[in-house]
Order: C-alpha cells, then sequence, then structure tokens
C-alpha cells in the first residue's frame, strides 16, 4: 500500500501546551504503518522531538519579525489580558517548506507568532494542488480579532467587529485584524477545509461565531499519554516527595501570565472562604507552573509551590499525590491538566461552561461547578474533602475509564483516519 503523507505546521515544537499536544499527535501519526508525516516548526526546542526546525539564520529574522509584530500590537489598549496575535508576518522557513509540499494533506496546529500571515493562509488555501487541510484549534484565535482569548461578556465574535461594539482604547487591531480574517472566509468553508476543536465548548463558540459558522468543525480530543499518565500510587508518590500521608491534598497549576484566564483569583477568594469552615482534616495545596497566589500568612491550608515540572513522569507523579486536582479556569479550550490527571484517577473539580464539560462527566471523575463562582466552588472543595479514600478512588478510576475510552491513541485513531482520508491505520497506538 502506498503511504499517505501529512505535513504538520506548528509554531514550536514544545513550547506551550498546544505545542505539546502537536507534537504528541505528531508521534501518534508516526506510529502509523500507512502514514508518513513531516512536523515543521518554526521554533525548535526539543533535539528528540522528530521535528523540522529553522537554521539559526531563518530563525533570526523570524524572530525579528515576531518583535516587530509584539510592537505594533501595543498600540492597542485592551482589558482583556490573553494573548493577541497580528498576524501580519511568515516564517521564511515554514512558507519554503509548505510552498515545496507535495503532502496529500496539510495540518495546522497552532501556527501564531507569526508562522504564517492570513494573507500567506488564503494563498495557500486557494491552490488546487492540495487535496485536504486541517485546522486544529488550540484556542479562539482563528474566529476572534487578534485575541486568543475571547472576553466572557464580548459578542464581536458573533456580530462583527465594528465601531459601534468596540471594547478597547487607541488603534482597533482587533477589528482590523477580524477584517482581514473576513476576507478569507470563502477559502475556510472549502470542501477540502476541515477544522478540528478539542471540544464540545470550543465547536459551539465556532459555529455561533460570524467567521467559522458554514465551515466544518470537527471535534477531536487531545491524545493523552495514558501510559505515562496513570495512577503511580498516592503512599509512594507523598512519601517520595516529603508530603503528609493524612493530609488532604488539593493540586492547582498555571502560568502567572495566564492568571486571569486561568482562575487564579477566583481560586484565591475560594480558599479564603473555606480557610475559616476547615473542622475535620488539615488541607495541603500543591502548586505548580510559576503562578503565584496571594494568600494571607495567616491562612489555615498549607500552601506548597513546586516550580515548573517539566517532565511528563514526574508530573504524573505529582497528579498522583493529590486528593482533588484543581481546574478554576474562567477558559478552558480543553482541559489538558483535568484529562492528565484524570488519567492518573485523581478526580477534578473545575467550572461549568468551559472545555471541562466533555472531561469531567457525570458518571464519575470529579465535579463541575456552575460559572464562575468561588463560594459555590469552595463549597465542592469542601465536599471533597469529607470523602473517604474509598470514595476518592473509585471516582478517580471512573475519570481514567473516561480518558481511555475518548482520548488515548488506541480511541482517537479512528478519527484521525477519516479526517485523513487514510484505510488502515497501525495497530501499534504507542507514542
Amino acid at each position: 500500500m502506498k503511504r499517505k503523507r501529512v505535513d504538520i505546521f506548528s509554531f514550536s515544537d514544545f513550547r506551550g501546551g498546544a505545542a505539546k499536544a502537536a507534537l504528541i499527535q505528531y508521534r501518534s501519526v508516526m506510529s502509523c504503518n500507512s502514514i508518513d508525516a513531516n512536523f515543521y516548526v518554526a521554533e525548535k526546542k526539543k533535539e528528540d522531538s522528530g521535528a523540522i526546525g529553522p537554521n539559526k539564520i531563518e530563525y533570526f529574522f523570524h524572530f525579528i519579525k515576531r518583535s516587530l509584530s509584539y510592537i505594533l500590537n501595543s498600540v492597542q489598549i485592551t482589558s482583556n489580558q490573553s494573548k493577541h496575535s497580528l498576524n501580519i508576518f511568515s516564517s521564511s522557513f515554514l512558507i519554503k517548506k509548505i510552498t515545496a509540499s507535495d503532502a496529500a494533506v496539510i495540518h495546522f496546529h497552532w501556527i501564531n507568532n507569526d508562522c504564517f500571515s492570513i494573507e500567506a493562509i488564503k494563498s495557500i488555501l486557494e491552490q488546487s494542488s492540495i487535496s485536504k487541510v486541517i485546522f486544529t484549534l488550540h484556542d479562539e484565535w482563528l474566529f476572534s480579532g487578534s485575541e486568543h482569548c475571547i472576553a466572557l461578556n464580548s459578542s464581536r465574535y458573533i456580530e462583527g467587529y465594528n465601531r459601534e461594539n468596540r471594547d478597547i482604547k487607541g488603534i482597533d487591531l482587533d477589528r482590523w485584524t477580524f477584517n482581514r480574517k473576513y476576507n478569507i472566509i470563502k477559502v475556510l468553508e472549502k470542501n477540502n477545509v476541515i477544522i478540528t476543536v478539542p471540544s464540545t465548548h470550543l465547536k459551539q463558540k465556532a459555529h455561533a461565531s460570524l467567521l467559522l459558522r458554514k465551515c466544518r468543525v470537527e471535534v477531536v480530543g487531545n491524545v493523552i499519554d495514558v501510559e505515562t499518565f496513570k495512577d503511580q500510587g498516592k503512599a509512594a508518590s507523598r512519601k517520595k516527595n516529603g508530603l503528609a500521608t493524612n493530609d488532604f491534598i488539593f493540586l492547582f497549576g498555571a502560568s502567572d501570565n495566564a492568571r486571569h484566564i486561568k482562575g487564579g483569583d477566583l481560586l484565591e477568594e475560594s480558599l479564603r472562604y473555606i480557610d475559616s469552615r476547615l473542622t475535620q482534616r488539615k488541607i495541603t495545596l500543591l502548586v505548580f507552573g510559576n503562578i503565584k497566589l496571594q494568600l494571607a500568612e495567616t491562612i489555615n491550608i498549607n500552601v506548597i509551590n513546586l516550580g515548573f515540572i517539566s517532565g511528563r513522569k514526574q508530573l504524573a507523579e505529582v497528579y498522583s499525590t493529590a486528593d482533588f486536582t484543581l481546574v478554576p479556569s474562567r477558559v478552558e479550550s480543553f482541559g489538558q491538566v483535568a484529562a492528565e490527571s484524570l488519567a492518573c484517577e485523581t478526580p477534578v473539580i473545575g467550572y461549568d461552561g468551559t472545555g471541562l464539560i466533555d472531561i469531567i462527566r457525570p458518571s464519575g471523575g470529579g465535579y463541575l461547578v456552575q460559572e464562575f463562582s468561588p463560594v459555590q466552588y469552595g463549597d465542592m472543595m469542601l465536599q471533597a474533602t469529607k470523602l473517604d479514600d474509598d470514595q476518592i478512588k473509585c471516582m478517580g478510576k471512573a475519570g481514567r475509564q473516561h480518558i481511555l475510552q475518548h482520548y488515548s491513541m488506541e480511541a482517537l485513531k479512528n478519527k484521525w483516519k477519516s479526517l485523513y482520508g487514510i484505510n488502515e491505520f497501525c495497530e501499534d497506538s504507542s507514542i
């Protein structure tokens, strides 16, 4: 059988959640005997990733373009703290590779930081030689203005970005970027273009948007490495990390630059709320990432900062130490931390109205709280502390079973087989 080739494009092979999701998806594709794949990135961070990156000169000139784009972004003053991307430039390396490509499928992951300009995307999609193009969304940028996460009270992505509904000061770069995207609607609606999103929540927002409402949008969750992310044994993990066996341990992870999006402030309110209401077990909060919670020193909850954790095996061990993982995010396109935690059999508490609605199910795996009430979230945390070990274990096992059924490579391979148009996938699902 002739092997079908897929060329995958992403900004990075390792930096950021979207890059890691792209890398594991690429590796899953490479495990199949009916497909070849190239993984092209503008920034290569991991030597053994298999990704193909630019030389030093190409990287340098692309870095200059990215820096200029970042400076131009500053003329817009907005209360939206999420990342903003103009995509006015392209990486010469990625343009060279996609121009020379004869792959049957072109697959775009996260291509901001000026990997491809919006105008270059239009030119690529207009090529008749490409049989299929897939965009995998890791945030809301493709159907918004320049922002990656749409403000919760904004309807601009539904109505269009006009002068009447502007919510920024200075030059409205959100509107300018949206109008440039509006010029490529027709090519995004072509039959050979498929947009994949990792959650039902994101699909609903994409179909509500002015830009993507007529496009083909499919839900394909992120692949979770269930062989690495599995229960490491709570007692053994706690002993190894010097943590008390009898403490009730919550786990929270985020970066400080995503503080608002990841609900760091909401969690602080919930912690203050439960502090005076704790009557039973001692509570410890483990925090990973570079986020710093702003809590009074008098709080009775023991907070331990673990810092940045880069290794997946170490992260699986951290998940295994906790009784519950906290994901109080205002925005979750998928819920990577929640899915990894459940794969390790650690239940999760999250907010409804995000991508977590697919991850945490009524049949088990944790609790969803009405968005975005720190008091109700705190009450759910208190309820969790009253569960015995067997109840927590049962909830965690149900959560892992859900991840195995829906987010392992074994579960997702037929979906990618259908989208890529591949007739045969290998039986080996190792990643």
